[in-house]
């Protein structure tokens, strides 16, 4: 609600009993200037709830969606009585809370002179109200539709069709990983960020592969490229990593170890002596391994010093 609040009735709503904690002269038709605010105790809690006013034979209602300020409908600030009612609905419809009738109304008094008609702005029903604020739950993507509360645990905890995080504590040697994520479901395309406590030291094969278990799922195995198997330090202590599940393995979806059979991070070394496949040799042990090679004998300086030693076998000079 936009601008400056100049006339507002305050409300506490006690149970079924009403109190006018703050009220004022209300004039008779005026239009998006009087407006009201509500404090429940908490047998209110949990419940939707929508106020209804009433001056003589109209009655409108107003669904209250938060504890900000809401207008009194206009239609009902004409000359007169001015009640007002709450009623609160549980989201399964099973709980109904309704207020008494106010024992003293709020008096709206007759107005100055008014020229022509004012046109009338459409006042949605209580129904209309409720689903312009949730909008249509069947769009849901979630699996619980029938009340936005349930679609929303079900996110809170983990479910649905969103990205998932879980953690493992499970020793890097250990092939099999254990992964806690409450609330986890598995499914084709289950995506889930998982935190290692330990880095993933132990080697692996297509026959005896890194597998995940997640929140007692079933161990299934985890792959880095297609079904190439993940290698050592595809991750480090205390990294987040994500996997993607494609109906049988769980596919590294970050941070995958480079291979000869596909892209991927690696891991640095200045070995010279190395027959590492996932290795990358950083330009110290290149330079190490030219400076070691450029201080050999090449083949043509032992080629040359064996002619000049048979030449100086047959009295010939010798020069080196």
């Amino acid at each position: 609600m936009k601008g400056e609040i100049v006339l507002n009735i305050e409300f506490t709503i006690a149970g079924q009993r009403i109190s006018v904690t703050k009220d004022s002269y209300i004039i008779a038709n005026s239009v998006g200037y009087v407006t009201f605010t509500c404090t429940f105790d908490d047998q209110w809690d949990g419940l939707s709830k929508y106020a209804v006013f009433t001056n003589g034979d109209t009655s409108r209602s107003v669904l209250i969606t938060s504890d900000e300020y809401h207008f009194v409908p206009h239609e009902t600030l004409k000359k007169g009585r001015l009640y007002a009612s709450f009623i609160g609905l549980s989201p399964d419809g099973e709980k109904k809370l309704t207020t008494g009738k106010m024992l003293f109304p709020m008096i709206v008094l007759e107005s100055g002179a008014q020229d022509g008609t004012e046109s009338q702005v459409y006042e949605p029903s209580v129904l209309e109200q409720v689903i312009s604020v949730i909008g249509n739950i069947e769009l849901l993507a979630t699996d619980a539709k029938t009340d936005v509360v349930s679609a929303i645990n079900e996110l809170a905890s983990g479910g649905g069709r969103g990205v998932c995080y879980g953690t493992c504590d499970t020793s890097g040697m250990t092939r099999e990983k254990t992964v806690a994520c409450p609330g986890f479901e598995l499914y084709e395309g289950s995506v889930i960020f998982v935190k290692f406590a330990n880095a993933q030291s132990c080697d692996s094969s297509a026959a005896s592969p890194i597998k995940l278990n997640v929140n007692g799922t079933g161990a299934r195995p985890a792959m880095a490229v297609g079904a190439f198997p993940l290698q050592k330090n595809a991750w480090q202590e205390g990294e987040a990593v994500g996997f993607v599940y494609d109906g049988t393995n769980w596919q590294m979806i970050t941070g995958a170890a480079a291979s000869t059979a596909g892209y991927g991070r690696t891991m640095l070394s200045t070995a010279t002596n190395s027959n590492s496949t996932y290795m990358a040799a950083t330009p110290s042990a290149v330079k190490n391994a030219y400076d070691l090679a450029s201080s050999k004998t090449t083949v043509q300086q032992v080629n040359a010093l064996i002619e000049a030693y048979i030449n100086s076998l047959n009295g010939d000079s010798v020069s080196y």
